[in-house]
């Protein structure tokens, strides 16, 4: 239960940063069909630097060298609850691998 409330308690930290680096619009649609067909796995580094750039580049510090499953866990049970503040919109959407990309990415910082 402890852990439960850990985990939601840094996710609702974690939309709540967001917010104020939040890019208004949507965001433009500049992936090349080629290169998304070449390399189907998601890169965990793009993905930071397209969707979570709010965080600065050493990304949010609850996460910075967690064990990549815990990572995954807590993003995805964030995604699940909605990220309440709707401020994390950008990574609200998600592939699960995705959110496993992501959660590798943020492990090593």
């Amino acid at each position: 239960m402890r852990s439960t409330l850990a985990l939601l308690a840094a996710s609702l930290l974690l939309a709540a940063t967001c917010a104020a680096a939040q890019p208004s619009g949507p965001a433009p649609d500049s992936a090349d069909p080629a290169e998304t067909t070449a390399n189907p796995q998601p890169d965990g580094k793009a993905l930071f630097e397209s969707r979570c750039r709010c965080h600065g580049p050493q990304g949010p510090k609850r996460y910075r060298g967690k064990n990549p499953e815990y990572v995954a866990r807590a993003l995805r049970n964030s995604k699940l609850k909605g990220f309440s503040s709707g401020n994390m919109s950008n990574v609200a959407g998600l592939s699960d691998e995705e959110i496993d990309a992501l959660a590798r990415y943020l492990s090593t910082l």
